[in-house]
């Protein structure tokens, strides 16, 4: 299979480490990153502003905030979507950075660690952080960045799917049916 000499054929690395040129010569983050900076920001920014600032009695998620066992379940909840998101984009970062040659390009697909479950296990990483500000903070800024983290991850996640499939072929293929794109399959053995 030919490629070109600098063609990123593992998309996750593109995504994490890849930079575009503003005018002037300066390097910009990719879309993901941009979108999950901004949406860190924003939502404490609003979140700060409105809770403690502006209104401090600004309305939270009020199913979230409710007394009792609903309320201790959405904490740890949110807690574990913390630790597992904090973990995944670790575990997922650390097995890209051992697949990539020195060039940026991938010599196979990815299919060890965490990418032996999932496609894009660092975009579930990203997903997961900002539900865990969602159910820790019972944040509506932050239930419209999940919404938007979630589109965008699944929009960046078709395009690098289709840049798999050309590059890769029926290997790509088999490993799309073995494993699911944010969350894993689950095989029946019968």
């Amino acid at each position: 299979m030919s490629r070109r000499p600098n063609e990123n054929l593992n998309p996750m690395h593109s995504m994490i480490h890849s930079r575009k040129k503003r005018p002037g010569g300066k390097e910009s983050p990719t879309l993901l990153a941009d979108c999950f900076a901004m949406i860190l920001i924003a939502g404490f920014a609003v979140d700060f502003l409105l809770g403690w600032w502006i209104a401090p009695g600004a309305p939270r998620i009020s199913l979230l905030a409710s007394t009792g066992w609903l309320a201790s379940a959405s904490l740890a909840v949110g807690a574990l979507a913390l630790l597992l998101g904090c973990w995944l984009g670790h575990a997922s970062h650390g097995a890209l950075k051992r697949n990539v040659s020195p060039d940026g390009d991938a010599a196979s697909v990815l299919t060890g660690g965490p990418y032996g479950r999932v496609r894009h296990p660092f975009y579930l990483s990203l997903i997961l952080i900002i539900l865990s500000l969602v159910l820790l903070l019972r944040s509506y800024p932050f239930l419209a960045g999940l919404a938007a983290m979630a589109a965008v991850s699944l929009n960046e996640a078709k395009k690098e799917e289709a840049r798999m499939m050309k590059s890769f072929g029926a290997e790509y293929l088999e490993y799309r049916r073995r494993t699911g794109m944010f969350l894993p399959r689950i095989h029946r053995s019968i």
